[in-house]
């Protein structure tokens, strides 16, 4: 009749185990049941708040009853008073002192504009609005936006920022809230209130789609009747054509802006009432107007034109289209203006997957860098910049960034040394430490943004450099926004486009030439634009000092140094020898940027560049090498023994040097100070054997061989030098030159050739 008790212990464990399991899902049911209900209950509680809180806000009904009375524009504050008695319920809240005393600032009589008043109740309506509807999307109810209710809110809103059929019908509609200072109705500050064109009262409406966000699993949505619908504006055609593949990456844009504006500390989330103080609802209301223009859109962020243009760059910086981006190809943002210290560090920084960065990552990025004056790009930047973390910027960070900087910029007479940048930094901050600077001072000092731009873009620094050139236009007739110079500089863009780069450049080239020509010009004693000799080693010695690859040279060796550095000056732009050069033809010639090249401390190039220490030592020591006897001059048997590259000068025309040009008891001097004038002699025959090619080197060696001055050399004289020079040879070439003579150089005269017809060939 009974079954017995199960007394064996595993089976007893066995029930109790499954008793367990039983009990847990019960409880987790009615947790879940719970979760739902306490939800349920949140989400009611608050729309019923929020209902109340709208029912006491002023309707269209209630401003379109307000009137003025003709003829008047002030009122007092008796007349103030009197009129709160007479407003409706609702109204009464705004006819107080303080707001009497705020909106009455600055008047003489202590009289309140009307209109500006009834401004002030209007944005204030408006921003209450606007409070609620949004506290619909706080799914937390604490007052704060996640991402994902910032991403619903603007998914909601793209709609009502198309122009409806009912938008055009009704002429009233209204066209954007009322101008008044956000200060007054925050309650932050007095400052008076201007007048507003319109004084018409212009009524709303509802928008069919204004709902609140709700858990609905297994719930049903709370009726939108239960709430007073949150008036929307109609807005222009702006968004029309955003299609539901680019909506994503719309509404990605627009959320970044405030995320990254009012979420400083990266919490992830935005207080309500930040998004109603900061102003980017008015930018995204102002797609609405019809009359907004094309320009107006491109500024906004949040129009369809801006989302698509930054969309864009990052597709065109994909390069492998793989959806993130890596450090090479950001590299190409800004025509490729960041240096590479900066990529470096964004990378390092910057949240990225396997090394690449993300759209919301680039969105961040682009809008610091187009932001750089706001404190919350200062910060992100600074953040990146900060290479130890530590909060600062010591002086060896600074100078990190810098030579990254000057590397992009390559070698140039007006690139300035890192020394000069780093005191210039410094004085413009004025840290409250002089050893480094920190993200307080950057954004005390109001020139955070410059000297981040200096640290870690070219254009920026380019920019600074030529600020006054730029604003001013610089003060020698140099127009830097002229069609002559657009069409120069963009004639090698196939659109006729001009890099931004480029152009800073040409500006920077252009104001240091200036720039030295007015401190060349104060060495021109008589005022005619020329230069004598000793008046431009005076300007090249006073150089000197700046040139880092110089400050070794020994004492004794400066003047050696001028001299040699001057003759290369004078032999190609001096021509005639009339002991004088040009200031134009010395800013023309490019010796210069090779002369001020040795201004950086690495020597690049050095092969090309005939002024550097080295380069001039060796001709130097060529001269004493030459000087066998060691008595500090040249013979003619010791400068026979010049090298020239294929071999040794020729006796003639060693004769023929020394009958043309100056000499001592027929040597070349060189050890005395006095005797510089006959090492110039030297230097002239080395840049004329150097560059035979050229014109003036032609010309020098031909007058070297014109003993008579009349421009012409005998053709039975050319013929005696070869065949000397084939018995020293030992070749016999000349057999052929004749023929070579009349066939390539033409001669009008068969028995002379002329300078111009060996110029001419």
């Amino acid at each position: 009749m009974f079954k017995p008790i199960v007394t064996d212990p595993i089976r007893l464990d066995e029930l109790f185990t499954k008793v367990n399991v039983v009990s847990s899902l019960s409880c987790e049911i009615q947790n879940t049941n719970n979760t739902l209900l306490a939800q349920k209950v949140r989400d009611e509680a608050r729309a019923s708040l929020l209902e109340a809180k709208s029912a006491g806000l002023l309707d269209n009904e209630d401003l379109a009853d307000t009137s003025t009375d003709s003829g008047r524009s002030f009122i007092t504050y008796p007349n103030f008073l009197k009129a709160k008695d007479e407003a409706c319920p609702k109204a009464k809240q705004y006819f107080t002192a303080t707001i009497f005393a705020k909106l009455c600032h600055g008047e003489r009589f202590s009289r309140v504009n009307i209109l500006s008043f009834f401004n002030y109740v209007m944005k204030t309506v408006w921003l209450q609005q606007t409070r609620i509807g949004i506290s619909l999307y706080d799914a937390h109810g604490d007052g704060y936006l996640r991402e994902g209710d910032l991403e619903s809110y603007i998914s909601e809103l793209i709609p009502s920022l198309c122009k409806t059929e009912e938008s055009t019908r009704n002429p009233e509609v209204i066209v954007k809230p009322p101008e008044t200072d956000a200060s007054l109705v925050d309650g932050s500050s007095t400052s008076e209130v201007g007048e507003s064109t319109s004084s018409k009262v212009e009524s709303e409406r509802p928008t069919k789609n204004s709902i609140h966000i709700l858990q609905k699993e297994e719930t049903e949505e709370l009726e939108v009747t239960k709430l007073k619908k949150l008036e929307q504006y109609p807005l222009s055609a702006s968004l029309n054509g955003v299609d539901d593949a680019f909506r994503t990456f719309y509404v990605c844009t627009a959320v970044r802006k405030f995320l990254f504006f009012l979420d400083p500390l990266r919490a992830g989330r935005v207080r309500i009432c930040d998004i109603l103080a900061c102003g980017f609802l008015d930018n995204i209301l102002e797609l609405r107007e019809a009359s907004t223009t094309q320009a107006r859109l491109e500024e906004n962020w949040f129009s369809l034109e801006s989302a698509k243009r930054i969309y864009a760059s990052y597709l065109r910086l994909d390069t492998d289209q793989n959806g993130m981006l890596s450090r090479k190809e950001l590299a190409g943002y800004n025509n490729e203006s960041l240096t590479d210290a900066f990529l470096d560090r964004v990378f390092q920084e910057c949240l990225t997957y396997e090394g690449e960065m993300d759209y919301k990552v680039y969105l961040d990025f682009v809008l610091a860098m187009e932001n750089r004056s706001e404190p919350q790009s200062i910060a992100y930047i600074f953040r990146i910049v900060d290479l130890g973390g530590q909060g600062r910027l010591c002086v060896k960070t600074v100078e990190y960034y810098l030579n990254s900087l000057l590397e992009s910029l390559g070698d140039g007479p007006d690139t300035p040394r890192t020394c000069d940048i780093i005191n210039e930094i410094f004085d413009m901050i004025r840290p409250k430490h002089p050893d480094y600077i920190t993200l307080d001072d950057l954004l005390r000092s109001g020139k955070g943004d410059t000297v981040l731009g200096i640290l870690t873009d070219v254009q920026c620094f380019m920019l600074y450099e030529n600020r006054e050139a730029l604003a001013a236009g610089i003060q020698a007739d140099i127009q830097f926004f002229s069609p002559i110079v657009f069409a120069k500089l963009s004639k090698m863009d196939q659109f006729s486009r001009v890099k931004l780069s480029d152009f800073c450049a040409y500006v920077s080239k252009m104001t240091w030439l200036n720039r030295t020509r007015v401190e060349i010009s104060k060495y021109d004693a008589i005022g005619k634009g020329y230069l004598v000799e000793h008046e431009l080693e005076h300007y090249l010695q006073s150089q000197l000092p700046f040139l880092q690859q110089i400050k070794k040279i020994e004492r004794w060796f400066i003047p050696y140094y001028i001299c040699t550095i001057s003759r290369r000056f004078f032999f190609f732009l001096d021509p005639i020898r009339v002991g004088r050069v040009r200031i134009c033809d010395v800013m023309a010639s490019g010796l210069l940027e090779s002369f001020f090249a040795l201004g950086f401390k690495k020597e690049k190039k050095s092969a090309n560049n005939h002024f550097t220490l080295s380069s001039v030592k060796r001709a130097y020591d060529n001269f004493v090498k030459l000087d066998i006897n060691k008595d500090g001059s040249l013979s003619r048997d010791e400068l026979f023994r010049m090298p020239t590259g294929i071999g040794h000068l020729s006796k003639f025309f060693v004769d023929f040097f020394f009958a043309t040009h100056p000499s001592r008891n027929g040597v070349i001097l060189l050890y005395y100070l006095t005797c510089l004038q006959d090492y110039r002699t030297y230097m002239d025959l080395v840049l004329a054997l150097e560059n035979r090619e050229s014109t003036q080197s032609i010309r020098y060696l031909f007058n070297a061989f014109d003993i008579a001055g009349h421009g012409k050399l005998k053709i039975s004289m050319i013929e005696d030098i070869f065949n000397e020079s084939d018995r020293e040879s030992g070749l016999k070439e000349f057999r052929n030159f004749y023929s070579f003579v009349f066939d390539k150089f033409k001669l009008k005269d068969p028995e002379y050739i002329t300078l111009n017809e060996l110029l001419n060939s």
